[in-house]
């Protein structure tokens, strides 16, 4: 159960990562981004569910904003930032640059933490193998002493 949480955690993290990534590029080498390049990065945000992994980034709500508008954007005019798109595109791509390194450290984070959680389990698993071994040993060493005992009183009882 906790391995598949890990997984869907790193994935998410790391299609984030993608996705901001992305999104930069399309904003920083495209000043003249058009209207189905917007689109394009919206949708792409949502699917790596950035808005809701960045909830807590400052300028979240620009992005989220930002982002609802280019979604529902019928035409480039329509677009977000169609009069002064320069402008929040700086802001737009300095907030997913923030996130982009925010969902680094979250994911050097969970890798970090998993990585610990491995190795806290194998030592609790070899930790209980021997007490696993030391009980059986003991049986052993128990039903020998019960034997003899068995032995004994039956010796004793012939007499």
């Amino acid at each position: 159960k906790e391995v598949k949480e890990f997984e869907l955690d790193e994935v998410g993290l790391i299609k984030a990562i993608g996705a901001c990534q992305q999104a930069m590029i399309v904003l920083k080498e495209h000043s003249g981004t058009g209207f189905a390049q917007l689109r394009s990065v919206a949708e792409g945000l949502q699917r790596a569910r950035v808005l809701e992994l960045g909830r807590r980034s400052p300028g979240a709500g620009a992005l989220r904003a930002f982002v609802m508008r280019a979604s529902s954007a019928t035409s480039f005019l329509a677009s977000p930032g169609f009069e002064s798109y320069e402008g929040q595109s700086g802001q737009i791509y300095g907030i997913l640059s923030q996130m982009k390194e925010e969902f680094k450290e979250d994911l050097k984070a969970l890798e970090a933490k998993e990585k610990q959680d491995v190795t806290d389990f194998k030592a609790l698993q070899a930790s209980k193998n021997d007490e696993i071994s030391a009980g059986r040993a003991l049986k052993n060493e128990l039903d020998e002493q019960i034997a003899v005992v068995k032995t004994r009183d039956a010796q004793a009882f012939k007499e």
